[in-house]
């Protein structure tokens, strides 16, 4: 017996969105006589005959097609800001995003970007993620998570310390991806550590 007798959802896209993965899921609610309802569209799909099988398919073709072009547009828009050294994500601890003549660019935080230089300054000094982490804790120093950033919490733990000792932007470089392509971006005015003292850093971390 079947568990259902209906299967209704918003439109076609909804149901699947792959066209290939699509014929496989149309045929097993056929053959097990379940009719499908897209309420959107207000109609029933038609599988009971080779006309309509054919159309689902045809819808099916149209709805990737045009999933894929506005995937396209995104990447192309992402690529575009990314290139340009413009926000196109979230904060990232020890900036500011400011809005600048319709788009978005990061300024230097000096609060958080102090914590920043002594995370890399102690580590350089030899102290580990944790004792770092519980330092600053205790000194109730500003967190990614207060700051809205890219990790939730108040207090810094040695996960959140090891982000910061590898987040490339504070050396002046913005690393993206879009699509398949890594786009990295110099903007020295970003950056508040030294290359000393990141080189230093990366070294430490490599050899851990």
């Amino acid at each position: 017996p079947r568990p259902f007798e209906v299967v209704t959802m918003a439109k076609d896209d909804r149901l699947m969105r792959n066209q290939w993965k699509l014929a496989v899921v149309l045929s097993r609610l056929y053959e097990a006589g379940v009719r499908l309802f897209y309420y959107q569209e207000d109609r029933e799909v038609s599988l009971g005959d080779a006309t309509g099988r054919f159309m689902e398919q045809v819808r099916g073709y149209a709805s990737e097609a045009y999933r894929e072009s506005v995937t396209r547009h995104m990447v192309d828009a992402l690529k575009y800001k990314a290139k340009a050294g413009h926000v196109h994500g979230g904060r990232v601890f020890g900036y500011d995003n400011v809005r600048v003549d319709g788009h978005v660019e990061r300024r230097i935080n000096e609060a958080e970007a102090a914590v920043v230089r002594e995370i890399f300054e102690r580590y350089g000094r030899g102290e580990t993620p944790k004792r770092i982490a519980a330092a600053l804790t205790a000194a109730g120093a500003p967190t990614p998570g207060k700051a809205g950033g890219w990790r939730r919490g108040a207090a810094w733990t040695k996960g959140s310390v090891r982000e910061v000792l590898l987040r490339e932007t504070y050396r002046g470089t913005i690393t993206s991806r879009g699509g398949e392509e890594t786009i990295r971006v110099e903007r020295p005015e970003l950056q508040f550590i030294s290359d000393d003292l990141w080189t230093a850093a990366q070294s430490r971390l490599a050899e851990q």
